[in-house]
């Protein structure tokens, strides 16, 4: 069955036509490439605009190597999540000593549902607190990695926010054995990435 290149590369955007051309030529057969330049004389693309076209995707292109060359094993993930686990004990421990305090004093009953408030308020605590404000946590200043959005951005306290609930997935812990990215990162556009400093 024959290939109607020219009928594929006409459904195709500005973008994706300068992509094929200039900037991803080697990943399409040859016939394929001879319709999509045809397919940008018909379309009349000067060269301003396919330069400025190129420029982007380049950028683009540019700014997702430079994170996947920054992206950390799955081993350090896992040692994150082992570390931060750690730290959010403890500071839970810390927190309900604190809570016990007031219990001994006033005589306050102590229910099932107060041990799990006190556990999400230290869990969410940890985590919103140290990556808003360091973009860090524990287990990152020991691995020497940071959260930021998948652009490579600082992530706002709304992303980490949504990071930080995502993480009460089942199994959200384990995600990152099987591949880089969790599911919290997935979910909330967040990655991390090995810092600098």
């Amino acid at each position: 069955m024959k290939i109607d290149y020219k009928d594929l590369v006409r459904k195709k955007s500005d973008e994706e036509l300068v992509k094929m051309v200039f900037v991803d030529r080697d990943g399409y057969q040859p016939l394929a490439i001879e319709a999509a330049e045809e397919e940008i004389k018909i379309r009349n693309l000067n060269l301003t605009q396919i330069a400025t076209i190129k420029t982007n995707l380049l950028d683009e292109q540019e700014v997702k190597t430079t994170i996947d060359n920054a992206t950390p094993t799955t081993l350090v993930r896992f040692l994150n999540f082992l570390i931060d686990m750690f730290m959010v004990l403890i500071l839970n421990s810390f927190l309900s000593y604190f809570i016990a305090y007031f219990i001994i004093i006033y005589e306050i009953s102590l229910t099932t549902i107060h041990i799990y408030l006190v556990l999400a308020i230290s869990y969410f605590s940890y985590y919103v607190f140290m990556e808003t404000t360091l973009q860090k946590t524990i287990g990152k200043f020991a691995t020497k990695t940071r959260v930021t959005m998948k652009d490579g951005s600082k992530p706002k306290t709304y992303d980490i926010f949504r990071r930080t609930f995502c993480r009460i997935i089942p199994l959200d812990g384990f995600s990152f054995l099987f591949d880089v990215n969790g599911f919290h990162d997935r979910l909330s556009d967040t990655t991390v990435v090995k810092d600098k400093y």
